[in-house]
């Protein structure tokens, strides 16, 4: 039955289109300097047989996407390779590959963490990728994977093992898409032509997926717009406790770190929006507000709501700057 398998997989990527199966191999956060971190990194693995370090179906349409909206100097791609070769017999190892693949994945993660902690990181994963992806998640600590605002995965080969999740991730922050006919998504490594359909996924739907979970910077022309932050850890994703000042002391913060991420500053804002819960406690939120921002000071607006997004939330904040 394997060779059989192996064999299927072998034939179906031949038949694949010439520009389909070209190498691509992109390492922009192994060779980025912490100096110049972009408003978003992704992280790829490649499915089996694949070349380079991205692969040709899936890795380099979503990359691309992600490059036409963001521009391609705000977004670093790096393809998981080394360690993970990509190789068929790994697809048969608990966990659909091999421990090196995993760790290897791990550690681009920890890379991200350590050398662009304020960049929001995504990640995908095809056929066996997406078990490298799957695997790699859960073995990251709290802080590193809270970096992690979105995943997208192609021919998730642990689909039925994993009841089409990632152990420890956000079921909200992750798209699985598995092709009718694409039998991998049902719990075997039986490989039908429905396995090798998920390039249009990937340059539309999946990069939209993603952009939708990418920071709170969107650039127009040479404006940034910073959309609500709430007074969130970065690390946990939590609320911070102390009151409506901690929360827009880390509010501010939060928007000050997307700014320099964008390769702008707060001395930069020209627009601030306040949304508070409660407008009795305006004074307490003005106060922070002016240790922040100086003169000249940015217009700002605040406005009463009855509600927040995340449970215990008082204040929310969103920025315009100049890039």
């Amino acid at each position: 039955m394997k060779s059989l398998i192996f064999l299927s997989l072998l034939a179906l990527a031949a038949a694949a289109p010439l520009e389909i199966r070209q190498s691509t191999t992109r390492n922009e956060l192994e060779d980025g300097s912490s100096s110049s971190c972009p408003e978003a990194i992704l992280i790829f693995a490649r499915g089996s047989t694949e070349a380079g370090n991205m692969g040709a179906l899936t890795g380099p349409p979503l990359a691309n996407a992600l490059e036409a909206h963001y521009g391609a100097a705000n977004v670093w791609v790096q393809g998981v390779g080394g360690p993970y070769t990509a190789d068929l017999a790994s697809n048969f190892l608990p966990g659909g590959t091999s421990q090196a693949a995993i760790a290897e994945a791990v550690r681009l993660f920890n890379e991200a963490n350590t050398k662009c902690p304020n960049s929001d990181v995504v990640a995908g994963g095809y056929s066996q990728g997406s078990a490298v992806i799957a695997g790699a998640i859960p073995d990251l600590s709290a802080a590193v994977r809270a970096q992690v605002k979105g995943i997208v995965v192609f021919g998730y080969t642990q689909n039925e093992q994993n009841g089409g999740g990632i152990p420890s991730y956000p079921q909200d922050d992750l798209e699985v898409f598995c092709a009718d006919g694409d039998l991998v998504c049902d719990g075997t490594l039986i490989i039908t032509p429905a396995h090798l359909t998920y390039s249009d996924d990937a340059a539309g739907p999946a990069a939209e997926f993603l952009e939708s979970k990418i920071g709170h910077v969107v650039r127009s022309g040479t404006t940034l717009h910073i959309a609500g932050w709430m007074g969130d850890d970065p690390e946990t994703g939590a609320i911070v406790p102390g009151g409506i000042e901690a929360q827009t002391e880390q509010a501010i913060k939060n928007i000050k770190a997307c700014l320099e991420a964008a390769g702008s500053s707060l001395d930069k804002a020209v627009r601030t929006r306040i949304y508070i819960m409660d407008m009795d406690e305006f004074r307490k939120v003005d106060a922070v507000w002016g240790k922040w921002f100086e003169e000249p000071y940015p217009v700002s607006t605040c406005v009463q709501i009855s509600g927040l997004a995340k449970e215990g939330a008082l204040v929310e904040l969103e920025v315009v700057a100049e890039a």
